[in-house]
């Protein structure tokens, strides 16, 4: 086991609904935990029903809610956790916030056409109103550290590998936690 300490991590993969981030951070929390005792998942879904009941669905609750979950991954980043978010996101001043106070971050956006997303809902999100992408906007990131266009082919395994290679191409601090990060937390 390593001694060497870890550098805070916050990996923000955002997308829209059903685009598969879940599955993906799950996989993505196991491989950088061979590296990284202290790696988490925060899920949307999960995060909204710990810290967010209390909020409903329109774009003004779900900035409110976006906040939180903003601020509780730079919080947990800040005491040298690798926090992996998966979130729908849709404000990209939110996104934005996160990689300027996190101490690293690395934002991943899950790029999955609609007939696939809507394919995968097994929970009716989309027939439902009020709809991040659909009844209300998304802010695409602008200059995501990855994007990845995912039309089903790829396993979760596979594009959570992808993830790691870019972050441990980055530079070691984010795979690792250990050397520089480039300048201003930009691949």
């Amino acid at each position: 086991m390593s001694t060497q300490r870890s550098r805070g991590l916050v990996v923000w993969i955002t997308g829209l609904s059903c685009s598969g981030k879940t599955t993906v951070a799950h996989e993505l929390t196991a491989i950088l935990r061979r590296e990284r005792a202290a790696c988490l998942v925060l899920d949307g879904d999960e995060l909204r029903s710990a810290i967010a009941d209390d909020l409903g669905y329109g774009l003004d609750d779900r900035r409110r809610c976006a906040w939180r979950y903003a601020r509780l991954a730079t919080a947990l980043a800040r005491q040298d956790v690798c926090v992996v978010v998966a979130t729908v996101s849709p404000f990209e001043d939110v996104r934005r916030w996160v990689r300027a106070t996190a101490p690293d971050y690395f934002e991943v956006f899950l790029r999955v056409p609609r007939a696939l997303r809507l394919a995968r809902d097994r929970r009716g999100i989309y027939r439902r109103p009020e709809v991040i992408g659909e009844d209300l906007p998304f802010e695409p990131p602008p200059a995501p550290d990855l994007i990845i266009d995912d039309d089903g082919g790829s396993p979760a395994r596979s594009i959570a590998l992808r993830i790691g290679s870019a972050l441990a191409a980055r530079g070691a601090s984010a795979a690792t936690g250990t050397g520089s990060p480039p300048d201003g937390g930009r691949a």
